[in-house]
């Protein structure tokens, strides 16, 4: 018998459990499997970062949301 799929939600619910409801950029990066912060960097400067990613007001660096 084969491993049940994961379902998103399954995905969703850890990556809440994990990071709350706003992952920083280290954990962006490390998701989406970027080799180096300038590599993300990149990315976000292009638009090519396949999520939604912001700036938060008295916050350094990217965030997006967990879900």
């Amino acid at each position: 018998q084969s491993p049940r799929p994961l379902m998103a939600s399954d995905t969703q619910a850890r990556l809440l459990a994990k990071h709350g409801e706003l992952m920083d950029g280290r954990a962006i990066q490390a998701l989406l499997k970027y080799p180096s912060d300038r590599q993300f960097r990149r990315a976000v400067a292009a638009g090519t970062v396949p999520v939604p990613v912001f700036r938060l007001d008295g916050r350094r660096g990217w965030f997006a949301r967990t879900d």
